[in-house]
């Protein structure tokens, strides 16, 4: 019974902060990421608004119902999906946005890794090990939302992507596992 060991690997955080950007220089030419003005909805009912949504079409991390999606007739799967129109609008000239920086957070993100190894003794000094490990154990999908712009610690996602609110990306694989075998002397 002896001779095993056993390891982990748990990650387990927050998603990236992210915003509405309104990808337009509205102020001075060091503005390009103005958050964009909420016009037709107020920003504790967008932030209601924002989860994983899963439909037939797709993923999505912005309730569908506020997006209009182009479905490809063929797959059923979204090809586009953009915010309806008149819930935001780029600042006007000379004013920035009143979407709040960094006021979101992405689809939250979790791992496991296991290692299970078993030693055999053959002789003294001589021994055999059996290794196993598995990277993301439990095959748990971690989403990416596509920003439109990165840096500084800032994720950007314009109003008038044409990818606004789909999930088209995972951060990560899919379960891997390995075997190992090896004589230690």
């Amino acid at each position: 019974v002896g001779g095993f060991t056993v390891g982990g690997i748990v990650t387990w955080s927050t998603g990236v902060p992210w915003f509405v950007g309104s990808g337009r220089t509205t102020f001075n030419s060091s503005t390009t990421n103005n958050g964009a003005q909420l016009t037709g909805i107020t920003f504790e009912e967008f932030k209601k608004n924002i989860g994983l949504f899963r439909t037939p079409a797709g993923l999505f991390f912005v309730n569908p119902d506020l997006l209009n999606i182009t479905i490809n007739p063929a797959t059923g799967k979204a090809t586009q999906s953009v915010l309806k129109p008149g819930l935001m609008s780029a600042p006007a000239p000379g004013t920035f946005g009143d979407f709040p920086i960094n006021s979101l957070n992405g689809p939250s993100y979790f791992n496991f890794d296991l290692a299970v190894t078993k030693r055999f003794r053959i002789t003294e000094t001589v021994r055999f090990e059996l290794k196993g490990t598995a990277i993301n154990v439990l095959n748990h999908p971690n989403f990416i939302f596509p920003a439109t712009a990165t840096g500084a610690g800032t994720n950007v996602v314009n109003f008038d992507s044409t990818s606004f609110g789909r999930v088209i990306s995972q951060r990560g694989g899919s379960r891997a596992m390995n075997i190992i075998a090896q004589i230690r002397f």
